[in-house]
């Protein structure tokens, strides 16, 4: 959680924060799995996900999501405070 945490610091994302379960990565990365991050505050920041990318538990690194991964079709819950 606290690299998620961070990833929203350094985006200057507003509150609320919104994060996905773990989805996995598309063949073509290099790493296997995504944590969707998004700002809930406006509809226009629900549309500008981040896909925050870990191998097991390790951070690796943030970016705004891209089509392949699949952030906009997945489900958010509140990242626990």
């Amino acid at each position: 959680m606290n690299s998620l945490k961070k990833v929203a610091a350094e985006a200057k994302l507003a509150e609320p924060i919104e994060i996905s379960e773990p989805v996995r990565a598309h063949p073509i990365s290099s790493v296997p799995w995504i944590i969707c991050l998004r700002s809930g505050a406006t509809e226009l920041s629900k549309r500008r996900p981040y896909a925050v990318l870990f191998e097991g538990n390790r951070y690796v690194e943030a970016r705004l999501s891209v089509i392949v991964d699949r952030c906009e079709g997945q489900p958010f819950v509140a990242l626990p405070r």
